[in-house]
C-alpha cells in the first residue's frame, strides 16, 4: 500500500467530501494499486490550468462563480484551511474501455480517521 498526496480541484473535492463523487480520473503516473490511500488536498486552479485541462473559460466561471467577484479575495493554489480527504482505492480501470493511454479511473471510498 502506498500513500499518494494529490491536489483535488475545488468542485470535485466538495463532491467527494459530500459522498456524491466516488471515482477519480487521473494520469496514471504513480503506479496506483487497489488498497492505496489518496490524500486529497483542496486546490483552486487558475483559469490557465483549467483551459489546459480542455475546459472553457465559461466552464471555469460556472465551477468558480466567485473567481471574478471583486469583493471576494480569490486565492489560487492549495487551500490548507480545509482538512484533506483520505480515500482508499477500491478498483482501477486503466487504458482501454474508452480511457486514454496513460490515464486511469480510480474507484475510491472515503476513509474516516478517528483520533483518540
Amino acid at each position: 500500500m502506498q500513500i499518494h498526496e494529490l491536489k483535488c480541484w475545488a468542485p470535485f473535492f466538495w463532491d467527494i467530501h459530500e459522498g456524491t463523487k466516488t471515482a477519480e480520473f487521473r494520469r496514471n503516473d504513480r503506479d496506483y494499486k487497489v488498497g492505496d490511500i489518496l490524500v486529497l488536498r483542496l486546490y483552486y486552479p487558475t483559469i490557465a490550468s483549467w483551459s489546459l485541462a480542455g475546459m472553457s473559460e465559461e466552464s471555469f466561471e460556472k465551477a468558480f462563480p466567485f473567481a471574478n467577484d471583486e469583493e471576494e479575495e480569490w486565492q489560487y493554489g492549495l487551500d490548507d484551511s480545509e482538512n484533506p480527504i483520505l480515500a482508499q482505492v477500491k478498483h482501477i480501470v486503466a487504458a482501454g474501455f474508452g480511457i486514454p493511454e496513460g490515464f486511469c479511473v480510480l474507484s475510491i471510498q472515503r476513509v474516516e480517521v478517528k483520533v483518540r
